[in-house]
């Protein structure tokens, strides 16, 4: 109980820091309970299909985003309920937002930890380093 408590204060604790433009810091490079993937695991992943889920706005989702990502924003419309339509708790899923700066894919993966999913991939270099090898990219909305 307590760690989810800590994994709560730390979710609200993040998203405050997004909302008022002070995300300064580097995300953490781990997540306990997740796998951080690299570039070329996360393009593995890709390529056999596992969900892949962008926290990132709206507006910039629509901009670009990883080919077949669901766009769930964390600070909108991500919760335990709607991460639960997407993908069973034993199924991988990799979560992603703007990179190392961003601290989006981070609280997702403690989140999705903390709700019971077994299989987190914490995708922490996101859309830059995607993009920067030329993997697949799509505009628009789902």
């Amino acid at each position: 109980m307590l760690r989810l408590v800590q994994a709560f204060i730390l979710s609200v604790s993040v998203f405050f820091m997004f909302e008022a433009g002070h995300a300064q810091s580097v995300a953490p490079q781990w997540v306990d309970g997740a796998q951080t993937v690299t570039l070329e695991q996360a393009k593995i992943l890709h390529d056999k299909g596992v969900i892949f889920i962008d926290l990132r706005s709206e507006e910039d989702y629509a901009k670009g985003h990883i080919a077949l990502a669901i766009n769930q924003n964390i600070a909108g419309s991500f919760d335990r309920n709607t991460i639960a339509r997407l993908v069973e708790k034993d199924e991988p899923v990799v979560f992603y937002c703007y990179g190392i700066k961003c601290l989006r894919s981070y609280t997702a993966s403690i989140r999705a930890v903390s709700w019971g999913y077994q299989k987190v991939k914490y995708f922490r270099v996101g859309l830059p380093a995607w993009e920067k090898a030329g993997y697949p990219i799509e505009t628009g909305k789902e």
